[in-house]
């Protein structure tokens, strides 16, 4: 069929034929693309053969996509990669940055690379906590919100999280004084 399913349908048994696939078999599997119009980039080789590996650009960076691993297994590697191959692939950089953004957070500045490749691209802020020049300053609409707070507080999903969602509720229901507002809520939860 021209296909590649992965896994293994039938084990093969004692005395069943053993066929080599060629190498450009291989790389046919390694491009994961089923459409042959799809832009694909390179993120690398394959360890035995030494082929490249593609993947298609829509399919990876229009959706959600998670790098796992232990600690120092290559993910932030990894994914600087990802955006190099796919920056390097770009021919129409005004296009490109006026249809596609992101934000990628870099607590341990380990990206920083991206930038100094590509500054025409890049745009950095650099916080910290110890300067007054490197804070981003939230308005109040935008702070008080859920998912930031939960964040910054480092709240739990099953307790704290729940706890801050209502308080957000709440105060857009009731947004008068902050003080009587928090005391009102915390009889309520308690």
């Amino acid at each position: 069929e021209g296909k590649f399913f992965s896994g293994i349908k039938y084990l093969p048994m004692i005395n069943d034929r053993l066929y080599l696939i060629s190498d450009d078999k291989i790389s046919e599997i390694y491009s994961f693309s089923k459409n042959t119009k799809t832009p694909l980039i390179n993120i690398g080789r394959s360890m035995l053969e030494e082929l490249p590996i593609n993947i298609p650009i829509n399919g990876v960076f229009n959706s959600h996509i998670g790098i796992f691993g232990n600690t120092g297994s290559g993910k932030s590697n990894t994914l600087a990669k990802l955006y190099q191959s796919l920056i390097n692939r770009i021919d129409n950089i005004e296009l490109f940055s006026s249809k596609s953004k992101f934000v990628l957070i870099d607590f341990n500045g380990e990206y920083g690379t991206l930038e100094s490749s590509f500054p025409e691209l890049c745009q950095s802020i650099k916080l910290s906590t110890k300067k007054d020049g490197g804070k981003i300053h939230f308005g109040e609409k935008e702070f008080w919100d859920d998912e930031l707070l939960s964040v910054l507080f480092s709240a739990t999903e099953k307790t704290q999280k729940p706890f801050l969602t209502h308080l957000i509720k709440s105060k857009l229901k009731y947004d008068d004084d902050l003080g009587e507002y928090l005391k009102r809520t915390i009889k309520i939860m308690f």
